[in-house]
């Protein structure tokens, strides 16, 4: 009878807190060591990184943590990028009328997941192709309202 008289003890938030907490960091880093791999993150839209020289990734620069959270255009994504792994990075083609915008929300991607992720939500709209031995990325637009007369601007980024 005395147990059906007492108060239940609290519970302890802390421990499940940390719970919480360790689950979400394993699926971060679940997402990071996922973008190490072709096909992981892109499954729809494979073949929109391709490497070059040779055709894995050999160049640790490539598996640089780098901030892979963000919104914005593609172009200005790779420029962050390449400026982290001491790539350069050239424009192929023309650019679409409408900018094309990605958002990553990935915490601790290597450089290549977070350009996998990009260029799969670019839809076919864009390609980047990496030369490991030349160190550059070159961005391949495919334009299908291709303008009659190219723009300079859409050359430099």
């Amino acid at each position: 009878m005395l147990s059906a008289c007492t108060t239940p003890a609290p519970e302890n938030l802390q421990s499940i807190a940390g719970l919480v907490e360790q689950q979400t960091f394993d699926v971060g880093r679940e997402v990071a060591d996922a973008g190490l791999y072709n096909g992981v993150l892109e499954p729809i839209a494979g073949g929109q990184v391709v490497l070059r020289n040779p055709e894995y990734v050999t160049d640790q620069a490539l598996l640089r943590v780098v901030n892979a959270q963000f919104t914005g255009k593609i172009e200005d994504l790779v420029s962050i990028i390449t400026r982290e792994t001491g790539y350069r990075v050239i424009a192929d083609g023309e650019k679409p009328g409408a900018p094309i915008v990605v958002v990553l929300v990935q915490r601790d991607l290597p450089a290549i997941g977070a350009l996998r992720e990009a260029f799969h939500q670019a839809k076919g709209r864009a390609k980047v192709f990496i030369d490991q031995t030349s160190r550059t990325m070159t961005i391949h637009y495919r334009r299908h309202e291709a303008s009659p007369v190219p723009h300079r601007e859409d050359l430099e980024l």
